[in-house]
């Protein structure tokens, strides 16, 4: 043996410059080599079992047992434990095809230093150890230990490698870095197995990456810990093209700096713990990536990012991801577009999963064809001002306990899409104040409890869509101020809301619709629209059935505000009470039903209240049911426009009591049934200055009186026209026009009033027609001033009947009619003319019971009693009078008048 170092070292005096003496004890199995202040570098070789060399490289001499010095060492004797220690100086040691049943100590002490593992089994732990130089570990071909394996290599950027072969380590692997850029790489080509993982690597940039073309199996814990490191890059990376396994939880906690966490598992990757990687404020781009065929993490996943742009990926794009526990996802301020995203082909997740965001532009989605998510699912970004977030889940079948969005200012995107599965709790989204649209887009099919959007002020736009939308609570929207215009749109076949329906918004342009085939609102339906210098419209279609099983409340501020609801069939429960507010251009509408509507029922009454400008309301149905009164209140109007009220029944006609009280400018009121009208009450119009034309129709009872009191106006109309049955007033007729100067128009045909008639006309021209028509009271006619015109056929008056025609040529027609009661015709000034049973259409006869007075007043006038005829004829059972006034008069009697008339002042 000395034989042989001696003629290494012989041959190394002659060529080398000696680099320092490594000093080797052996003793007891236990080899022990120190090196000096030189640059060592020493090659031990495991040749035989049991047989080690030892090789001075590149100079370096070896002293075995403080005896001479050589170039080589071989010990015969079994070596089971190494400890090195090299001092200081850039050293090299080598350890080749060693078979240890002990521990490995190297301590590569100050300077740059490097220690190649090759090919080696080790019975026990080791322990690298380094000084504030560059170090480098080799872990070449194989690498075994039964216990742990530490490396604490100091200052410096150091480095731990390997490229090929198997790892395995039972105990843990444990690195411990200094304020250098260090990196961890152990890329194996078969498997690597380590007991657990603990890393603490400093202030620098670098990474800790094991990788495997196989399998890769922490059987513990993985904690790895870096200190700041601003401006460089630390990459984690745990990976294989195979297998991943960790029998424990993975903990990360990074400084500040760039950082990347990758987990991957290309087969499957199952973690028996928790997942929580903290990363401190990015100076570049960052984030974590989880991904895998098949993830199981037996805990939750928690990733807690500082400021700057992150991407975060939990992704199994071809199998199941479940995790036991939550996921979250927190982020800081975002300086570019933060990703985080989760997907899978099917994703069971035990817990909730949240996404916190502070300011900036984030990318958040959850994808899954089937995601089962035990608790709740929250996205939470505060101001997305520069650029855009967007919000999306999209998973073909979808269970969680709620979803929850909650932005702040900015621009953002939100897409909740499902067509299966229940979220078994509330969806509810609030932003604040948009810088630009915000679109909502949500898909879901079945929500147990409340949806509920809360936007602030700026333009919206929401879509809720799919086969079908079930909600166990209520829908709530509400908007803030819009800068152009917000629209709200739920377009379903079927529409099931156990509670109500709100929508508001406080200021500005809307659009507010619900579109589908059937629309159940058990609750009320609710809307409430601010002042808009545009419109808002709210339009609700159900093409069969729309049912609102609470009331319909409306209040909007001023402006053009349009309502419509259709639908074959439409009943609402409750009342239906609209409040608008003024609009000086434009109509404002309250439309209920179409012509294609076949039943239209409201459970109680009707108020619809107008401060000003031109207001359309129309309910229409084949079948119209009104529980309770109708209450319409309009304030004043202006130009060609016009209040208009249509209440419409084409088969049936039902309601209460019905007041409409219209303000200045034209108006139009319609009540009208094609078969059967029935109002529970009275029937009241009244209006201030401006034309009104006003219509009741249709066979059926009106229970109460009708009062009809115009304003000021040019023309008044009130028609009253049945073509084959008669319609009943239970009550009286009172028609206040005095202080309308233009024409007047009041026509009833086949009309019962069980009460009176009371008429009082303006100074224009008033047409009265009775035709086909009965009055069980007294009437009391006063046309005031103006040609007017009173006219009676075929109909019956049981009470006293008394006209009070002021100045002006007026014109009484009386056929086929009989009174009751006293007669009195008191024509007024002016030339006036009495047609009684005059020459015309009618065959019948007009019977006077009672005393008949014809006072025909100043002016040169006429009266014709009786025509030619011998069918036209009036008959008097009592006798008439007719009293001429002054004036030249006539008053021809046919011969067919049955009855006394008695002629004054006529010659």
């Amino acid at each position: 043996m000395k034989t042989h170092a001696s003629s290494v070292i012989e041959a190394l005096e002659t060529k080398v410059a000696p680099a320092g003496t490594v000093a080797a004890v052996f003793a007891g199995g236990v080899l022990t080599l120190t090196g000096d202040l030189d640059a060592n570098l020493v090659t031990l070789t495991e040749t035989t079992p049991d047989m080690f060399t030892l090789v001075g490289v590149s100079g370096t001499l070896v002293q075995f047992n403080g005896g001479t010095v050589s170039g080589t060492v071989i010990f015969t004797e079994a070596v089971h434990t190494i400890k090195v220690d090299l001092k200081e100086g850039g050293d090299t040691f080598t350890l080749v095809n060693a078979d240890l049943t002990k521990d490995l100590t190297i301590n590569q002490g100050i300077g740059d230093n490097t220690t190649s593992l090759n090919n080696v089994l080790i019975g026990g732990n080791v322990l690298v150890q380094g000084g504030s130089g560059a170090d480098t570990v080799n872990l070449n071909t194989n690498f075994y230990s039964q216990g742990n394996v530490t490396f604490n290599l100091g200052d410096g950027a150091n480095s731990v490698l390997e490229t090929a072969g198997i790892i395995t380590i039972q105990g843990m692997l444990s690195y411990t870095g200094g304020n250098a850029s260090d990196i961890v790489n152990l890329g194996v080509t078969s498997f690597l197995s380590v007991g657990s993982i603990k890393a603490a690597t400093g202030g620098g940039g670098g990474g800790f990456i094991l990788q495997s073309q196989g399998a890769l199996s922490v059987g513990g814990a993985v904690n790895v810990t870096t200190l700041d490191h601003a401006g460089v890059l630390f990459t984690m990376t745990l990976s294989a093209e195979q297998n991943a396994f960790f029998g424990g939880p993975i903990t990360v906690k990074h400084g500040v700096g760039s950082s990347t966490v990758t987990l991957i598992g290309t087969d499957s990757l199952q973690i028996l713990g928790s997942v929580s990687v903290t990363n401190g404020h990015s100076t570049g781009t960052s984030g974590v990536s989880i991904i895998s065929s098949a993830i199981t993490i037996e805990g939750g996943l928690t990733i807690k990012n500082g400021n700057g742009v992150f991407t975060n990926i939990i992704n199994s794009p071809t199998g199941h991801l479940e995790v036991t526990g939550a996921i979250s996802i927190t982020n800081g301020n975002t300086g570019g577009n933060s990703v985080n995203q989760i997907s899978a082909k099917s994703l069971d997740i035990g817990g909730g999963i949240t996404f916190v965001n502070g300011n900036g532009s984030f990318i958040n989605s959850m994808i899954s064809p089937s995601a089962n998510v035990g608790g709740a699912i929250s996205f939470t970004t505060r101001d997305s001002l520069a650029g855009s977030t967007q919000n999306t889940i999209n998973c073909t079948t979808l269970n969680s306990l709620g979803i929850a969005i909650l932005n702040g200012d900015g621009r953002f995107t939100n897409t909740l899409a499902s067509s299966g599965g229940r979220i078994a709790g509330n969806i509810a989204i609030t932003q604040g104040d948009a810088s630009e649209r915000i679109d909502t887009a949500i898909s879901v099919p079945l929500v147990t409890g409340n949806l509920t959007l809360k936007n602030g002020n700026g333009d919206f736009k929401t879509e809720v869509t799919g086969a079908s939308l079930m909600l166990g609570g209520s829908l709530s929207i509400k908007n803030g101020i819009a800068s152009a215009n917000c629209t709200t749109t739920i377009a379903v076949p079927l529409l099931n809301i156990d509670g109500g329906v709100s929508f508001s918004q406080q200021q500005g342009s809307t659009f507010f619709t619900i579109n589908g085939t059937n629309a159940d609102i058990k609750g009320a339906l609710t809307i409430a629209n601010g002042n808009t210098a545009s419109s808002s419209n709210v339009f609700i279609n159900a093409t069969e059935a729309l049912r609102i099983g609470g009331g319909l409340g409306i209040k909007n501020g001023s402006g053009i505000h349009t309502t419509v609801l259709l639908g074959t069939l439409i009943q609402i429960g409750g009342s239906v009470t609209a409040q608008y507010g003024s609009q000086s251009t434009g109509t404002s509408s309250l439309e209920i039903g179409s012509p294609s509507c076949l039943d239209l029922r409201i459970g109680g009454g009707l108020t619809f209240k107008t401060l000003g400008g031109a207001t359309k309301t129309k309910l229409e149905a084949l079948s119209t049911t009104i529980g309770g009164a109708v209450s319409i209140s309009t304030g004043d109007s202006s130009g060609d426009l016009f209040d208009s009220t249509n209440i419409f029944g084409g088969a049936s006609l039902v309601c209460g009591s019905i007041t409409v009280s219209n303000g200045s400018g034209l108006s139009s009121i319609i009540v009208n049934s094609n078969n059967s009208l029935l109002v529970k009450g009275s029937i009241s119009f009244s209006s201030l200055a401006g034309d009104d034309g006003w219509s009741v129709a249709g066979p059926g009872r009106i229970t109460g009186s009708i009062i009809a009191n115009p304003g000021a106006g040019a023309t008044g109309n009130l028609i009253m026209v049945n073509s084959f049955s008669s319609l009943e007033v239970g009550g009286s007729l009172t028609t206040n026009y005095s202080a309308v100067t233009g024409n007047i128009n009041i026509t009833l045909t086949r009309v019962i009033f069980l009460g009176g008639i009371t008429h009082t006309g303006g100074t224009g021209v008033d047409t009265l027609s009775f035709t086909n028509s009965q009055v069980r009271g007294n009437t009391s006619l006063s046309t005031g001033t103006g040609a007017d015109v009173v006219t009676t056929s075929l109909s019956h008056f049981f009470g006293n009947f008394a006209t009070q025609m002021g100045a002006g040529s007026d014109v009484m027609n009386i056929n086929d009619s009989q009174f009751r009661g006293t007669f009195t015709a008191n024509m007024g000034t002016e030339s006036d003319i009495i047609n009684l049973e005059a020459d015309g259409a009618q065959t019948g006869r007009s019977i006077f019971f009672k005393a008949t007075s014809f006072l025909l007043g100043d002016g040169d006038d006429t009266a014709f009693i009786g025509g030619s005829a011998a069918a036209r004829l009036p008959e008097f059972k009592v006798g008439a009078t007719v009293d001429g006034g002054a004036g030249n008069d006539g008053a021809p009697i046919g011969s067919q008048v049955i009855g006394a008339v008695t002629l004054v002042s006529v010659p």
